[in-house]
């Protein structure tokens, strides 16, 4: 049904031309009523962030951005919009997100009642094609407490994908997005860990997000 719904909709993954936002045929992105004012969105602002009014959940993939509102999201970075997509999700689902991976989009969602995170998924520019994650703990937007850990999750180093704790996601992939979501770099190296769970942080590979093992963290500032 979301996949009929999706192609209704005009889903599509394509990157968007710095400085627009719809995509392609679209024209828009969530909410494009105009330029927001500080407040937009749930709990937090979006201003500067083109066409953000009416945003209903927000993810990272750092530096990237990520806006969403019911059946558009727009993916901003310090460079410009990065891309923009529009999909559907069935009208009762009970929560939805959609990450920004290496110029593509995953939407996911989940029809259980009081859930913490999406079970299903499909890529945007493959709406016929759901499927279930491999690892789905990760699958929600920023949040109340540890909800999305704050946003701590980054773009690979190659640009290609995006680090889930455990690896690298990039399109086409079905291995979802793990609960290891606090990350933590110093512009080389990049360590990860489970937002709870005492376990000593891990550097991981910075393009393949391959382990490296657990090193004591550098003495970040704060």
């Amino acid at each position: 049904r979301a996949g009929a719904e999706a192609r209704a909709a005009g889903a599509t993954g394509a990157t968007a031309v710095p400085g627009t936002v719809g995509a392609p045929g679209t024209g828009d992105a969530p909410g494009a009523a105009g330029t927001p004012g500080a407040g937009d969105g749930p709990g937090m602002g979006a201003a500067g962030v083109p066409g953000a009014s009416g945003v209903v959940g927000v993810t990272s993939t750092w530096p990237v951005l990520t806006v969403f509102g019911r059946d558009r999201a727009v993916a901003v970075a310090p460079d410009g919009v990065r891309g923009s997509c529009r999909f559907a999700v069935p009208e009762e689902a009970t929560l939805f997100a959609v990450h920004y991976v290496g110029g593509s989009f995953l939407v996911s969602w989940t029809l259980a009642p009081n859930p913490y995170n999406g079970n299903t998924a499909f890529w945007a520019d493959r709406p016929d094609e759901p499927f279930t994650p491999e690892e789905t703990g990760g699958l929600v937007p920023f949040g109340e407490g540890l909800r999305g850990a704050y946003g701590f999750q980054f773009e690979s180093a190659d640009g290609g994908g995006r680090h889930s704790g455990g690896h690298v996601l990039r399109p086409g992939g079905t291995e979802g997005i793990d609960r290891d979501e606090s990350q933590l770099g110093d512009g080389a190296r990049i360590w990860t860990n489970c937002a709870r769970g005492g376990r000593p942080w891990e550097v991981v590979h910075s393009v393949t997000g391959e382990r490296r093992g657990a090193r004591p963290l550098p003495d970040f500032p704060g």
